[in-house]
């Protein structure tokens, strides 16, 4: 299940699918920290919001004026403005409408109307909202839908991923770093890898003229953007591939 982080205010939220233990139903919460690493604690001792079905996948997304804006939820998306604390909102959970034109039409399930599958992701480009998200039916796709407010209405895109990549789901996740976006996905390459073991990607995520996204296929991941210091230490998980490498010790 997909989380978010958002920093605002000085502090970090995370925003995470959880149980509830009130009636042990799905539901999103929120944790609060300095930082990123953590400690984090719970600031409002119970979900931060419960519908009825579905509250998985959170994405979080905060505008240029400051305004946060969450969308959740499998099969149905759901949406719900943040106030400025980042720990509530105001009004009643929205059901987004689940339109052929908003999420393209899904073949041969009356229940699930449409390709949205859950797992979504808000981002903004040049004065353009996308929401990226997993199409069904299984295995997943990476499909988009693109509005002028981040509330919607929203208006399919098309595919920006095909299913491939030995896993049954793909969550998306799109970043500007440096002045380029770059999209994050998972699949199941590495050895043993399948739906339940996963692996995180990144390629560059490039856009046409008119704002639309040409699909594309995994790639075994983008070329480097800086050289690293052998004299600082490095982490581990900055690695993404290796070989021929072996581990030496050094005796003073």
């Amino acid at each position: 299940m997909g989380c978010a982080m958002r920093r605002k205010n000085g502090k970090f939220y995370l925003y995470v699918p959880m149980i509830s233990r009130t009636n042990n139903r799905g539901a999103i919460g929120v944790a609060v920290g300095d930082s990123p690493l953590g400690p984090f604690h719970d600031p409002l001792g119970k979900p931060l919001v419960q519908s009825e079905w579905g509250d998985i996948d959170p994405t979080v997304f905060i505008d240029d004026d400051g305004q946060a804006h969450m969308y959740w939820g499998n099969p149905k998306l759901k949406y719900v403005k943040l106030n400025e604390d980042m720990i509530s909102y105001p009004g009643d959970i929205v059901e987004v409408p689940m339109t052929e034109a908003a999420f393209g039409k899904r073949e041969g399930d009356p229940k699930r109307p449409t390709m949205y599958e859950e797992g979504p992701w808000l981002y903004k480009r040049n004065s353009l909202y996308y929401l990226f998200w997993p199409g069904g039916p299984l295995p997943e796709f990476i499909g988009y839908s693109t509005s002028k407010s981040p509330q919607g209405p929203w208006k399919y895109g098309g595919i920006v991923m095909p299913a491939e990549g030995k896993s049954f789901t793909n969550h998306p996740g799109v970043i500007d770093f440096r002045g380029k976006p770059y999209f994050f996905y998972h699949n199941g390459a590495l050895p043993g890898g399948g739906g339940f073991t996963r692996s995180v990607c990144v390629d560059e995520l490039k856009f046409n003229k008119d704002g639309s996204i040409t699909p594309f296929k995994m790639t075994s991941g983008v070329n480097a953007i800086a050289t690293l210091n052998p004299y600082q230490m490095v982490q581990a998980e900055t690695i993404s591939w290796s070989e021929g490498l072996k581990p030496a010790r050094i005796v003073k």
